[in-house]
């Protein structure tokens, strides 16, 4: 598969600076600043540099959690729905 590029901003702090994601086999392979951007003319700072991570992170959830019972903390009680099924769920809380 061909390597792509997404154009987006930073999502840390609140300047935006403009990044570009390469992508490749729908996994990023490099993040860089992004040079026509005004913000930061592609020059990135530590967290903007690695705001891949988390999007790459095993532990990143693969699924919506749902807590059927608010107020109820107990482990365990947790339903998992796919992504996709998520925006039909309503939910009325007192």
């Amino acid at each position: 598969m061909a390597r792509e590029e997404v154009r987006t901003v930073c999502p840390y702090c609140g300047v935006g600076c403009g990044i570009i994601l390469e992508v490749e086999n729908d996994r990023i392979a490099k993040v860089r600043g992004d040079t026509a951007h005004p913000a930061n003319g592609g020059r990135l700072c530590t967290k903007g540099s690695s705001c891949d991570k988390p999007l790459l992170s095993d532990q990143r959830l693969h699924q919506a959690l749902i807590r059927p019972q608010r107020g109820n903390l107990t482990e365990g009680l947790y339903i998992g729905l796919d992504y996709e099924k998520v925006c039909f769920v309503e939910k009325k809380f007192p």
